[in-house]
Formats: structure tokens, sequence, C-alpha cells
């Protein structure tokens, strides 16, 4: 997995292994969607340790709370492809991610 992030106009990058998976059965306030999601944990030392932006909110789904604004893409490639995100968080500032999956796996339901 490749991370190539700029938040509030700072750059911040990583390579290593990490969890790409996507679903086209999935949902999101009772409307049909399709789940992409990536899980990275860096190494001591690696510019981005988790790739986690909780700190950074922006929630654009008709339903739910609007906070910042922005869009998603996704660029399938082969089994893989890239996840992109570019917006303003909920403070306005600016948020670019970019990540190359190699690979995307099956979503798998927990809990039943």
């Amino acid at each position: 997995m490749k991370i190539a992030a700029k938040v509030d106009g700072k750059t911040y990058q990583s390579t290593g292994l990490g969890e790409c998976a996507s679903s086209g059965e999935a949902s999101i306030y009772e409307v049909p969607a399709t789940l992409w999601h990536a899980i990275y944990e860096g190494p001591d030392g690696s510019e981005i340790r988790r790739l986690n932006l909780t700190t950074h909110q922006i929630a654009t789904v008709k339903g739910g709370q609007l906070v910042g604004s922005g869009a998603p893409g996704v660029r399938p490639a082969g089994a893989g492809g890239t996840l992109t995100v570019a917006g303003k968080d909920d403070h306005g500032d600016a948020i670019e991610l970019s990540v190359d999956c190699e690979r995307f796996d099956e979503v798998v339901a927990e809990g039943g």
C-alpha cells in the first residue's frame, strides 16, 4: 500500500502492508452503496503511523449530519486501484488523500 496525504498544507507519505477491501452489497443511512476501505498501520518512525483521519471530519452523505465538503474517488486498476479524497474538513483545512492498493479483498461482515 502506498499513501500520500496533504493536510492543511503539510505533506505525508508512507508505504507498507495494509488492507484494502470493497463490497457492492453495502448501505449507508439505509441507501444502497458500494463500500471501499483501507486500513494501514505503519512502523515506528513512519510519516504515517496509522491511516486514520478521525480528527479531520468530512461527511457529505445525505441523511447524516453534513460536515466539511469534498468528494471521494475510486480508480480501479486490475485487482486493485487508488482511493482518493479531496475536500475541506470541519475546520476548513484542505485535505487530499491518495491510497494505492495492490488488490481489493471482499469485505467480510463481522458479527453476523
